[in-house]
């Protein structure tokens, strides 16, 4: 059985606020991992820091491309911001 995802736009603002105050997705995400719920609030998460940021630990860049695949093209590394 599937969760039903509340509000997508509310998750993906809640998460870009935790961005800005949390530096761990272990502490901001307040959704179960598994869920559709958390799926979406870590990847917007993970967006809002890197755009924030906007490059790698490798210190290349990041692109849209990757922040949808959350994996640095350059180097391979996962993309944690």
């Amino acid at each position: 059985m599937t969760d039903p995802i509340a509000n997508i736009e509310r998750i993906q603002a809640e998460a870009s606020a935790a961005a800005l105050t949390h530096s761990d997705i272990n502490d901001a995400c307040p959704y179960p991992w598994g869920s559709g719920a958390g799926r979406i609030f870590k990847q917007a998460f993970h967006r809002a820091r890197a755009q924030r940021g906007g490059y790698c630990a490798c210190a290349v860049e990041v692109t849209e491309q990757e922040l949808d695949t959350l994996q640095c093209q350059a180097c391979g590394l996962r993309i944690v911001a």
